[in-house]
């Protein structure tokens, strides 16, 4: 569980990153946090898949 609470901590300092540096390319910005979902996503099930292989 602190692995899941890890990645997302993770994402979210990606996102208030990227809010702090004042980018306004909308849709590069878009695409960036896009790809980082699905990385979270994929983190937090392969940690999932860990922890019940245990």
């Amino acid at each position: 569980m602190n692995r899941i609470i890890q990645h997302v901590e993770e994402y979210l300092d990606k996102i208030f990153s990227i809010r702090l540096k004042g980018i306004t390319d909308l849709d590069a910005t878009a695409s960036v946090l896009a790809e980082d979902s699905k990385e979270l996503s994929r983190k937090i099930l392969q940690t999932i898949i860990d922890e019940m292989n245990v």
